[in-house]
């Protein structure tokens, strides 16, 4: 609507085309949530527009092919969380800008329709920062070297991240999906007190205090790759 003059007439009716793709995908599910979905997509491609009409006029592009219409594709199965359709809104809004050509890779969308809800709340905490304080839970023998880990990599511990299994889960989808990395923190061993001062870990040390364990917290570091800061930016979770 209202878009007459090029580039932004080609590139309004490129989105408008392409958009149509998740509006048909919706027909084949249930009337049930076909119905849903319809209001969800109704949302999102409000959400866009928005976006879109935020962008300065000389720096509109036409996007790439592959990483709308790959977003179009997928955008079916993530409209009912918001954090992930309002990925993939600032996906397809940031690829008409040309602040954001350098950073784009058509796999963006592939990511996001693999992320849980979850994760995606997750990465956009760890996000803010390219580098995040975590900590890694050993039990350790009193009459050995032998150690297990219990949580490779625990970046946060207080509410939502409080389940602490649920967290390591996603920590590892995310490094699967090459978004992050995690190692111990060669500067500083000794984790930051709200690790060692949670619930979990105290429970810790009450479990174990008669038996021949023990255990330990070991400073940590979560980094966000160079695919996985491009990525962030891609989808307006940190500034261009």
């Amino acid at each position: 609507k209202n878009l007459s003059d090029s580039p932004t007439k080609i590139i309004g009716e490129m989105l408008t085309d392409i958009l149509s793709i998740p509006a048909i995908k919706a027909k084949y599910l249930s009337k049930k949530v076909a119905l849903n979905t319809e209001a969800d997509f109704s949302n999102f491609v409000e959400n866009l527009i928005k976006k879109n009409n935020l962008i300065n006029k000389e720096k509109l592009v036409t996007p790439n092919i592959q990483i709308v219409g790959n977003a179009a594709e997928n955008i079916v199965y993530s409209l009912n969380n918001q954090n992930l359709s309002d990925m993939f809104a600032s996906l397809i809004s940031n690829s008409c800008n040309i602040d954001y050509s350098t950073i784009m890779h058509p796999s963006f969308s592939n990511v996001i329709k693999q992320l849980s809800p979850y994760d995606a709340i997750l990465f956009k905490e760890l996000a803010k920062n390219i580098h995040t304080p975590a900590v890694q839970y050993k039990r350790c023998s009193k009459l050995s070297a032998d150690s297990t880990i219990l949580h490779s990599c625990i970046p946060f511990i207080e509410s939502p991240f409080d389940n602490l299994d649920m967290e390591s889960t996603s920590v590892s989808a995310l490094k699967h999906l090459g978004l992050i990395e995690y190692s111990l923190n060669e500067f500083d061993l000794k984790p930051l007190n709200r690790f060692i001062e949670c619930d979990y870990f105290k429970s810790l040390v009450s479990y174990y205090e008669h038996q021949e364990f023990f255990p330990t917290a070991i400073a940590s570091r979560i980094s966000l790759t160079p695919y996985g800061n491009s990525f962030a930016i891609a989808c307006s979770l940190r500034p261009v």
